[in-house]
């Protein structure tokens, strides 16, 4: 109590500065608060800045793109299971959520890096946030990002991606990063994969076996998949046997329907001579398309651009339906991307794909006659944890979307997983068409921003 002037003074400036103090403490406290509710707001506001583009199908032209369009990606190296260098094509974002793109057959990173820069699928979720690498299979790369051939002719089949490549390509990209990727697969790819989900290995003899541990333990180290016109089966609505009875009346039914792959895949002679070919070359497609027209003296560069005009035309019709659907196809990105997009294909290959159409299901390799061992690769749909998204094309002859969504999305057991279908998208131009920033890379990076 203070009973005196002099205490009551020294009483009263001692209460005036507890209250400074106090008062002080709280403006502190709120000053404090204010900050880190200000800085939450920012990194929510740079996040959805990251995850979202004000305009998907103009991504290209948005100042946050830029870094993406222009950089220019590493090359990192994996290793096969049976000793092959395989390359990446990084493009790195430290510390982002890793994404590693896998190409179908007989192409290679090309598919996801379009020349033409505003379809390039990998640059297009580099600028939304993600840490992005491209796998190149046994033998497949552009100039620079080239994966190892193996020695004497190109017999591997999709069993040798299943169970040697791709188990190198995820554990490089796990290692490096030090976190789980997302793993895309394009056409073929999503067959191989299954593979590896099912934990496929070779025995002594060369057989292929199933260790369903092995298989458990890599599907926990992938954080989801995404298969882009995947192959979970070769079949279509309208087919060559039944043609008398329902018959082409349409443009849908003619894109609902394969006549060319199973005339070719009935032809038996055909089963006796390709398995034994060193390989299928397609280099031919590029010379054909970049013939050297301009050096023939006064109308070479005439010729050169009416070459060129007379490719577009073709582009837009539907000769090359099996692979692009026109309306959605850029004629220069197609005329660039046969470039250096196209690899050898392996004979083998090409058989295993004929016997996976003649018997409507996708099994391992063998030679004419099916033995009674030969692995069955949809068995693990059932077993499959993992979450999983399946894009399928409405214009797609040869993974039709009906084929995605039977024989992948609903045969597929595990509980978190979505079917995207888009109309009109063909087989290669699903990754990179005139609308699929818009239509399947935005919903593409949003599924697996939700899953972060």
């Amino acid at each position: 109590m203070c009973s005196s002037q002099s205490t009551r003074t020294q009483c009263t400036t001692s209460t005036d500065q507890e209250k400074w103090r106090g008062n002080n403490l709280e403006r502190v406290e709120s000053r404090k608060s204010l900050c880190i509710f200000t800085f939450l707001i920012l990194i929510f506001s740079l996040k959805a800045q990251a995850n979202e583009f004000k305009a998907p199908e103009l991504w290209h032209l948005e100042k946050l793109s830029q870094p993406s369009l222009h950089m220019e990606p590493v090359r990192e190296n994996a290793k096969s299971r049976d000793g092959l260098k395989l390359a990446l094509k990084h493009f790195t974002r430290v510390g982002a959520q890793p994404v590693l793109l896998i190409h179908g057959l007989a192409q290679n990173d090309r598919g996801w890096d379009a020349i033409v820069k505003q379809y390039s699928f990998a640059r297009f979720l580099h600028a939304q946030g993600f840490d992005v690498w491209v796998g190149n299979l046994r033998s497949a790369g552009t100039p620079g990002f080239k994966s190892e051939t193996p020695d004497g002719p190109h017999h591997w089949t999709v069993d040798d991606y299943a169970i040697n490549d791709i188990p190198g390509l995820i554990e490089a990209v796990t290692e490096k990063t030090e976190q789980l990727p997302f793993v895309i697969g394009h056409s073929m790819a999503a067959w191989a994969l299954e593979g590896y989900l099912a934990g496929l290995v070779y025995d002594r003899n060369g057989r292929i076996r199933r260790q369903q541990p092995l298989g458990l333990a890599r599907q926990s180290k992938i954080k989801g998949m995404i298969t882009l016109a995947g192959v979970y089966n070769l079949k279509w609505d309208k087919t060559i046997t039944q043609a008398a009875k329902d018959p082409i009346l349409s443009e849908l039914d003619f894109y609902r329907s394969n006549y060319e792959l199973e005339l070719l895949a009935s032809i038996k002679m055909l089963y006796l001579i390709v398995p034994h070919l060193y390989a299928l070359p397609l280099d031919w497609v590029s010379r054909v398309l970049y013939l050297p027209l301009e050096q023939i003296p006064w109308i070479g560069k005439r010729l050169s651009r009416l070459y060129q005009n007379l490719q577009e035309q073709v582009i837009q019709t539907p000769l090359l339906s099996t692979l692009y659907y026109p309306p959605n196809s850029d004629p220069e990105m197609v005329r660039l991307h046969v470039r250096d997009g196209l690899e050898d294909l392996g004979p083998r290959l090409v058989e295993q794909l004929a016997n996976a159409l003649n018997n409507q299901k996708t099994e391992s390799y063998y030679h004419i006659d099916r033995p009674a061992d030969a692995y069955v690769y949809g068995s693990v749909r059932s077993r499959v944890e993992v979450p999983m998204l399946f894009v399928g094309g409405g214009r797609d002859r040869l993974a039709s979307s009906r084929e995605v969504y039977e024989d992948g999305y609903l045969a597929t057991q595990t509980k978190d997983k979505q079917f995207l279908h888009v109309e009109h998208y063909g087989h290669l131009d699903i990754m990179a068409g005139i609308n699929s920033p818009k239509e399947v890379m935005a919903p593409v990076a949003k599924w697996m921003h939700e899953r972060k």
